[in-house]
């Protein structure tokens, strides 16, 4: 009997210093720290192999945006309980890591387990259709896309991969038709500009690529894939001042950022102004992960051309 309340009193010392620890994982997502969140819970992992320890990893993984951290915390977490909604994380880790292959797989494996339709077997044609467009399959993706479009056929987001598909496979009118349909129901609907934009661009027509993507720019300034395309298309378009605009507003909101600091000096650079490139350069520099040999060289063709 004695041993038995030991026992027991063991056990709750154990899960209050298991809630105490979770506390802490918690706040410290909440206000943001995710490198303390990752100390945490990683504490934790080590000594509590339970579902809910690993599903927390996993979602703090997404936040940290690590798609290593997803595939591994997803591969516990089906290790520990193989329900077809850790099974669906962990393809979906894959899917984000770009390990296809694998992620086609566990797709395919959850698909012999449904039995009826759902929102999990929407999303996972929806996800098959993309991985085969990404290879080229196209006649397969559409297949997959239509699979999921008998679930739900007014999902934007499914709408928008199809308009991507009839874009790769070359079938520009229905391209254009998806997207400005989707628009049309979503005026602000991000993918449908970016969409139109790279279609506009694949016919040459930049004038009208970078204008759907200056719509994106104006409404969400941080955007880095409008304002890349928006920087690579704007002197086809003969208006690269705006390209300025849009990467000095980019960094108003991410000032930090290595790629955008990056462009600003590549574009003094294009346009020969060599002393305000070497002037936008301290500042990459001091953010600059790549080379510093570079960085080297880069300085003193800039100070040379001055």
């Amino acid at each position: 009997m004695l041993s038995q309340k030991f026992f027991d009193s063991e056990l709750l010392q154990q899960s209050v210093e298991l809630a105490e620890s979770l506390d802490k994982f918690h706040f410290f997502m909440n206000e943001n720290h995710l490198d303390r969140a990752k100390t945490e819970i990683d504490k934790l992992a080590e000594t509590h192999f339970r579902p809910f320890i690993f599903k927390n990893l996993y979602w703090l993984e997404v936040k940290r945006g690590s798609s290593e951290g997803q595939v591994n915390a997803a591969r516990k977490l089906v290790e520990i309980e193989p329900s077809l909604e850790n099974q669906y994380l962990l393809a979906q880790a894959l899917f984000n890591a770009e390990n296809h292959r694998e992620s086609l797989n566990v797709y395919n494996q959850i698909l012999d387990q449904i039995e009826e339709p759902t929102w999990l077997l929407f999303s996972i044609y929806k996800n098959i259709g993309n991985i085969y467009m990404k290879a080229k399959d196209f006649e397969a993706a559409e297949e997959a896309f239509n699979k999921a479009h008998t679930i739900n056929c007014n999902d934007l987001n499914l709408l928008i991969s199809y308009g991507y598909l009839y874009l790769y496979s070359g079938r520009m009118s229905e391209s254009k038709d998806r997207f400005a349909w989707i628009l049309a129901k979503d005026k602000d609907f991000t993918e449908a500009y970016i969409g139109l934009a790279i279609l506009h661009a694949s016919v040459g027509e930049f004038e009208l690529a970078c204008a759907n993507l200056s719509h994106v720019l104006d409404k969400d300034p941080s955007h880095k894939m409008a304002m890349y395309l928006h920087y690579t298309w704007s002197d086809k378009n003969m208006n690269s001042e705006s390209s300025l605009d849009f990467i000095n507003n980019f960094l108003k909101e991410c000032p930090k950022d290595e790629e955008a600091l990056t462009l600003k000096v590549g574009w003094y650079i294009r346009h020969q102004n060599f002393k305000k490139a070497y002037e936008a350069l301290p500042i990459l520099k001091k953010n600059y992960t790549g080379s510093s040999r570079y960085m080297t060289q880069l300085e003193g063709y800039l100070r040379d051309a001055i």
